[in-house]
């Protein structure tokens, strides 16, 4: 019994130890990512002024800009994983997610490529 004891102790400080490797590591990955991010940021702000006037080119510089913004939001929400802090649940309308991943996706897609969504009706937003 004893023995079960420190082998479920032994089992416990491992899984703890991976994870806080596993921590280290999405940190160093979350930072590396970010970096890369500020560039396409900072860098799509330059293209979306070059390209004002022409509404085709400034959706698609609109287009990375959210992606760019969204990438940072995913970004954060990893640095909290790997700094084991939990997230804050927060309302989220669905429907505007589709709607929204939808357009992003449509030009990455190509013109053989549709994409329907089907919208729930009212929209109730879900905790996420």
């Amino acid at each position: 019994m004893l023995q079960e004891s420190r082998s479920a102790e032994a089992l416990q400080a491992e899984a703890a130890q991976r994870m806080a490797i596993v921590g280290q590591l999405t940190g160093g990955v979350v930072h590396d990512f970010n970096n890369i991010l500020t560039v396409i940021a900072g860098t799509i702000e330059i293209l979306a002024d070059a390209v004002a006037g022409q509404p085709e080119l400034e959706a698609v510089a609109g287009l990375i800009s959210e992606a760019a913004a969204r990438g940072a939001s995913l970004t954060s929400h990893l640095l909290a994983f790997a700094h084991g802090k939990p997230s804050q649940p927060r309302d989220v309308d669905v429907n505007s997610l589709l709607v929204d991943a939808a357009r992003l996706l449509r030009p990455t897609l190509g013109e053989q490529i549709e994409i329907d969504t089907v919208l729930a009706a009212g929209g109730s937003p879900a905790l996420v």
